[in-house]
């Protein structure tokens, strides 16, 4: 079997797709082939799937994108099965010496003119030496053969014995090698799945059906439209080198996102490019020999790009900046990914498969499409990077991984899924934890909520009134529970426990932070390492407030109710559709009795809507237990969507949250609603200012918590919205 009598049927071939990009295939013309003309069946024929793999062989060290039969254009190869047999066909240099050595053995044998009654595959070995080096599951299953024949002889002398044994070692290794290879572990997971033989393997994989993924018809809807509507655009970052633009698709709910770099022209941006690669190919002289963290790397081939840049050419020092982070973000092979990780309003990334564009949802607008894709090697950079720095693997006994990046750049949780738990063997889902900031007043902006339910939600904190936040994912639980933590008195000792490091930085307005990071699912960390462990020790570091993350498990929701038990209280978030879900999953799932719910305080029910506005549905309270109704909670807010704005379903005076705080303080009638009208103005004043920086707020609230402790003060606030300013008074009654 030469390789000169197929390769004539097969070329590479470059085209550009449908975005203009040129791609390389490699193209299989079987027009003129004896089995074409023969009508055989392709994808059974051992003369087809020979000359495919021999081809393939031929050209493993060359790059292409996808094989393409040209008598039908349906039978395709893609990039991800492309690799696995290339991954195997590069490194057959054990294969041959493992199996030169079985070969040799045997010829070396006294009795090789007769039939060797212990291994009769060998002489299939001989006379098929070259099949088996280019074809990784026929190679696997005759040393299966040769393993399951050993002790089929049971007469054997000891020449035999001695032969059997070498053969049988040499078979093993030989096996243990191959089962590193993706083609090989894919087909022992289908033979084990689906009783499947080696040809059906292979006309599974390589000949049925496979979708054109960069042909028009897996073009994204996006993509399909023609008019596009610009809806907006912002500058990304703080070197605004990106600009987002929003685009409303006509009859569509989804938006869609793109990002372009900021040139003054089209010639500069071109001109631009050609500099960046040149900064490249001056960066690849500098290596590490150590594990660096993205940021330090970052900065260290910005300024080397900067050095680049000072020799040799003559920019402003804006685009200097701007051109040294383009060409360090290329060379790391972040370009694609960075602006959307940098934007502050993208809340989280997708990549439901490597023949899949990325989507998003953003904070203004929603779910959004995009044209990016990534390829095959923009996938092994990310797992390079995520496999780097989270120090785990990723394989079939590790299909998932999670990991988060925390820098100066961007606040990330990636979540990775690949082979056997993934068909196509990437998945990609990216939650941000940005840097932006809502403060309580813009959130009222926002519509989340009112500045009445701001005010009794502040006399809540104040008050050292437990507040749990329940919602769907992504409803807006932990930025409403951060805006509360900004309004909190200086003095208060806040102590906080969380998976992933989701609340805020306040050590920069010198409030008492102390903060433990935990893994709530992780089942090899110590005892002592999980969160509800971390929670129970909380009553022996004296918290004025604890801060609690998302409640997940039952043995977390088990030692939060400890805390509250015991007098401490503070934030948490737990994941529920509605007020009845959450007691369901508390009384359930968590095995909470229904006496503890008492202890919750004030419970806060967010969501989402598909405009992805969040609000406040209701705020909520648990019932007396001697109540009429049939029903475990009270309410005291509810939202009414006709009339978009919220109800009090309550007196407030009268909920037992405001009767507990009177059973330890003279809390009368007049000084509770003057409480609650004062800082109803203040809310709302604040709310209308064009920006309130948490800064201000702050400060501002530290100053009023200071005041608000005693009853014999009251305060008039000044806020001149032309000038942004707020000054606070404070006057004796």
């Amino acid at each position: 079997m030469e390789l000169k009598s197929f390769k004539k049927n097969c070329r590479l071939e470059k085209n550009k797709d449908y975005k203009g990009k040129i791609k390389t295939s490699l193209v299989f013309e079987c027009y003129s082939c004896y089995n074409f003309k023969k009508n055989l069946d392709f994808s059974l024929n051992s003369t087809c799937l020979n000359c495919f793999l021999i081809n393939l062989y031929a050209l493993k060290n060359k790059r292409f994108e996808l094989i393409i039969f040209k008598h039908n254009r349906e039978l395709t190869v893609p990039r991800d099965i492309i690799e696995h047999f290339k991954q195997f066909l590069k490194k057959t240099i054990w294969s041959k010496l493992l199996l030169k050595r079985i070969i040799k053995k045997f010829n070396s044998c006294v009795y090789k003119e007769f039939e060797c009654k212990s291994f009769p595959q060998i002489s299939f070995f001989k006379a098929n030496y070259k099949k088996l080096i280019i074809n990784p599951i026929l190679l696997f299953e005759n040393i299966n053969k040769i393993l399951s024949a050993q002790n089929n002889y049971k007469k054997k002398n000891k020449t035999c014995k001695k032969c059997t044994k070498k053969i049988v070692n040499y078979g093993k290794i030989l096996k243990d090698y191959m089962l590193q290879f993706d083609i090989i572990r894919s087909y022992k997971d289908r033979v084990k799945r689906d009783l499947m033989k080696e040809n059906d393997f292979y006309k599974k994989i390589l000949f049925e059906t496979q979708p054109l993924f960069n042909i028009e018809q897996e073009i994204p809807l996006n993509l399909k439209v023609g008019k596009k509507i610009v809806k907006d655009n912002y500058k990304i970052g703080f070197i605004d080198l990106f600009i987002a633009n929003i685009y409303e698709i006509p009859l569509e709910r989804e938006f869609f996102y793109e990002y372009d770099l900021i040139w003054q022209s089209k010639e500069k941006e071109s001109y631009i490019i050609k500099v960046a690669e040149y900064i490249t190919e001056n960066l690849k002289k500098f290596t590490f020999n150590e594990i660096y963290p993205l940021e330090s790397l970052i900065d260290f081939y910005q300024k080397k790009s900067l050095e680049i840049i000072d020799l040799n050419y003559d920019f402003n020092e804006i685009t200097k900046v701007r051109i040294s982070y383009y060409a360090t973000f290329k060379f790391l092979h972040l370009l694609k990914l960075f602006p959307l990780l940098h934007d502050n309003l993208i809340e989280e990334i997708f990549l439901d498969s490597p023949i899949d564009y990325i989507y998003l949802n953003h904070r203004k607008y929603g779910r959004c499409r995009t044209s990016y894709s990534l390829s095959q090697e923009d996938i092994e950079r990310v797992k390079t990077l995520l496999r780097l720095y989270s120090k785990k693997r990723i394989d079939f006994k590790n299909p998932t991984l999670k990991f988060v990046l925390n820098n100066t750049y961007f606040s990330c949780r990636f979540s990775l899924d690949s082979k056997p738990i993934h068909p196509k063997n990437f998945a990609l889902t990216i939650r941000k934890f940005n840097n932006l900031v809502f403060t309580l007043p813009e959130l009222i902006k926002n519509n989340t909520l009112d500045p009445m339910i701001a005010s009794f939600l502040y006399f809540c904190i104040i008050n050292r009134i437990n507040i749990t936040t329940i919602g769907e994912t992504d409803s807006g639980k932990t930025t409403l529970i951060n805006a509360l933590d900004l309004l909190t008195p200086k003095n208060f000792r806040k102590i906080y426990i969380e998976n992933i490091s989701e609340s805020l930085n306040q050590k920069i307005y010198g409030k008492h932070q102390l903060k433990y990071n935990v893994d709530s699912l992780n089942p090899t960390k110590g005892r002592t390492l999980t969160k509800s462990a971390q929670i129970k020790t909380l009553l022996h570091r004296t918290p004025d407030l604890i801060y609690l993350g998302e409640i997940l498990t039952r043995e977390e929701a088990e030692a939060m109710f400890h805390c509250l038990s015991a007098g401490l209280t503070g934030f948490q978030t737990i994941h529920a559709k509605s007020m009845d879900s959450f007691l369901n999953r508390t009384i359930f799932h968590f095995k909470i009795d229904k006496e503890c719910l008492n202890d919750l305080g004030v419970i806060i029910l967010m969501k989402k809507n598909f405009n992805s506005e969040r609000k406040i549905i209701s705020v909520n309270e648990i019932r007396k237990e001697n109540n009429r109704e049939n029903t475990l909670y009270n309410e005291i807010f509810i939202y009414d969507p006709k009339k978009e704005n919220w109800d009090i379903k309550t007196d407030l005076y009268k909920t037992k949250i405001v009767q507990s705080v009177k059973k330890h303080q003279n809390l009368d009638f007049d000084y509770f609603w003057d409480f609650l009208k004062h800082f109803y103005k203040i809310f709302q004043e604040l709310s209308e200012l064009d920006e309130i920086t948490p800064d201000i707020i702050v400060k501002e609230f530290h100053e009023i918590s200071n005041n608000t402790i005693t009853k014999d003060l009251n305060f008039t606030t000044h806020i001149n919205v032309e000038n942004q300013e707020i000054r606070t008074d404070t006057i004796k009654k």
